[in-house]
């Protein structure tokens, strides 16, 4: 299982990154990339006063990760960082505990959100799973991953966006305040940071894959939401279901079951075209609710429930 490791430069006072600095940033992140089981360098700076700078160094294994950070030239190059006029906080070492994808076109973005003080480890991480579930379906997000220390104190969440857009929408969005509100009542402190693109770096032998923007047609906007029960999930979806974007929905409308939904509301009424490859999602989402003993509850516009309902037979399967 893949393991991240954390790393935070506070700076002293008023200093700012020099050139100096990000000089010899470089040439750790040089080291690093050579060191066995490496997979990604990225490089986030905080969105508040701070100015902090956060590395998420991703890794094949943990302990992969525990020889890389006790690598002589990578500890003597990191005590560096007070001479630059940063605090380096201790590296933390955090194990992935989720990872969901919605699409494989590459992020424009990512917002990292680093969660520190959980007195709760165990409800921490399930309001940050919650949480996640619901930041998938904002618009413009396209994968969220998670880590915890293993103590339980330290988490953060990594979202990527097809567009720089979707950060600023998802700041400002209901879920990015809901989640705010519950860290508050929890008494842990929440950090937003956004990732510096050129101070990112992949293995060489990691496969990349390429956006293509012909591809996405025409947009589909979900909204999730839960009541009082975990297990009752609604997808609220607006736009267009076809070819393309119905396969993000499927793996959405999973990733819920697998989370322990066992009733599945979909909301069609302000969708204005499916397509036929959609109504073969709303097939095989109806059965496998169904297989598991769960509902699956479709909601159309009454001019429509007739064809996808009888189209592909979905009728007898939300039955």
């Amino acid at each position: 299982m893949q393991t991240s490791a954390l790393v935070r430069l506070r700076p002293q006072g008023n200093a700012s990154p020099s050139f100096r600095a990000f000089r010899s940033l470089l040439r750790i992140a040089r080291l690093v990339r050579r060191l066995p089981g490496f997979r990604r360098w990225q490089t986030f700076r905080a969105l508040d006063a701070s100015n902090a700078l956060y590395f998420v160094i991703d890794w094949d294994t943990a302990a992969s990760l525990r020889a890389a950070v006790m690598e002589p030239d990578v500890c003597r190059l990191w005590a560096m960082a007070g001479r630059w006029g940063f605090t380096m906080d201790p590296v933390e070492i955090l194990p992935e505990t989720f990872d969901r994808e919605l699409s494989h076109v590459s992020a424009a973005a990512t917002l990292l959100r680093v969660c520190e003080g959980a007195r709760n480890p165990l409800d921490a991480e399930e309001r940050d799973s919650e949480h996640s579930l619901r930041a998938i379906a904002a618009p413009g997000s396209i994968r969220i991953r998670g880590a915890r220390s293993n103590e339980g104190t330290t988490g953060l969440s990594r979202i990527d966006f097809d567009s720089e857009d979707g950060i600023w929408s998802f700041q400002e969005s209901p879920v990015c305040r809901a989640w705010a509100r519950e860290t508050r009542a929890a008494k842990e402190r929440e950090t937003w940071a956004i990732n510096l693109p050129r101070l990112d770096w992949t293995r060489s032998s990691a496969r990349r894959r390429a956006w293509c923007p012909a591809r996405i047609t025409r947009a589909l906007n979900v909204r999730i939401s839960s009541g009082r029960d975990a297990g009752v999930v609604q997808l609220h979806l607006q736009g267009h279901l076809d070819a393309h974007n119905s396969g993000h929905c499927e793996r959405l409308c999973h990733t819920a079951i697998r989370e322990g939904c066992h009733r599945l509301e979909l909301d069609l009424s302000e969708v204005e075209s499916i397509s036929r490859e959609a109504l073969s999602l709303l097939t095989r989402t109806a059965r496998s609710v169904k297989e598991r003993g769960g509902q699956f509850v479709v909601t159309d516009r009454a001019d429509r429930v007739r064809q996808v309902t009888r189209a592909r037979h979905l009728q007898a399967s939300v039955a």
